[in-house]
């Protein structure tokens, strides 16, 4: 195998392991609430200004930071 093709693997290893260990509530995800609300951010961007043809900005979103407090706060 080429050593991307590694590197991939063992990411999704490390990925795997580490949602495993959430569900047994052994360990704490390393992709928050906040990582994932802004990656679909920058996935509707990404649909918007293809569908536009031109170039959009990434809505800003303060609520993401209060949220990811509320949930550290009750977790």
């Amino acid at each position: 195998l080429r050593a991307d093709m590694l590197i991939q693997q063992d990411s999704f290893r490390k990925q795997l392991e580490n949602f495993v260990g959430c569900i047994k509530g052994e360990d704490l995800p390393v992709i928050t609430a906040t990582d994932s609300l802004e990656s679909v951010k920058v996935i509707e961007a990404a649909y918007k200004s293809m569908a536009m043809n031109k170039w959009v900005e990434v809505e800003a979103d303060e609520r993401s930071e209060v949220s990811e407090q509320q949930l550290a706060a009750s977790g």
